[in-house]
């Protein structure tokens, strides 16, 4: 799937109309200012689309009466973490029931408009929801950089283990915030104070060295924590 087509899927709108004649209007009226829109027959049609890539959802109070809504509002309250999708809810104010409330008031991102509204105020509406939605997807594809930069950190470490194993090499990390020697299970027996991986404190560390290396050791390695620095391997 090409950049330009995701970019189109998720600014498209999802259109839930009381009939299809007012589906067709405002279709046509969210085309006119290039916003593309898919209007859906029911409450059960919208929630199946709801786990796709869009950009705002429409619908009116008549969905109310819908029986297929708890899945609109099922599925809504199952976003990924970094989604908010935007409700654009036209509603006579007269429609608004003490339950109806409750239950859209349950969104965290829903705009009311009365019904029946201008053309502007809707598209003044929507759009300004697909705005609120295109810096959702950056924050959605930040994260994913980060994952991505994560897993291949992890890798990276996984095969440095992998190569200290394996040449039988001595591994220690020194924090110096923190006034820590983090050993490798190599360096661990090197230095015999076990056999498995762990932290040494300052003067753990200082205890297992030779004492003619102590004073050297703890002078260019272990640094006062006023001058910390960022973790060192050696």
């Amino acid at each position: 799937m090409s950049v330009q087509v995701v970019g189109n899927q998720e600014r498209k709108v999802l259109l839930l109309p009381p009939t299809r004649r007012d589906g067709d209007v405002t279709r046509a009226l969210l085309r006119d200012v290039g916003l593309d829109c898919d209007v859906v027959g029911n409450a059960r049609m919208l929630a199946a689309q709801l786990n796709t890539t869009i950009g705002a959802v429409v619908l009116t109070d008549a969905a109310v009466a819908d029986p297929g809504l708890s899945s609109v509002m099922d599925a809504l309250d199952h976003q990924p973490q970094w989604s908010d999708m935007p409700v654009i809810l036209l509603s006579k104010p007269d429609m608004r029931s003490p339950a109806d409330k409750r239950r859209f008031g349950k969104l965290t991102n829903l705009t009311v408009l009365d019904r029946p509204t201008s053309g502007r105020a809707l598209v003044s509406a929507v759009e300004a929801a697909i705005r609120g939605r295109k810096r959702q997807y950056q924050i959605r594809d930040q994260l994913n950089s980060l994952q991505e930069a994560d897993a291949a950190l992890r890798e990276s470490a996984e095969r440095m283990a992998l190569g200290v194993q394996v040449a039988g090499l001595a591994l220690a990390e020194v924090d110096y915030a923190m006034q820590e020697v983090h050993l490798s299970t190599e360096a661990v027996e090197l230095f015999g104070v076990g056999d498995s991986a762990r932290t040494l404190s300052r003067a753990e560390f200082l205890e297992a060295v030779h004492p003619d290396d102590r004073e050297e050791v703890s002078r260019r390695l272990l640094r006062p924590a006023r001058r910390a620095q960022r973790p060192t391997r050696l």
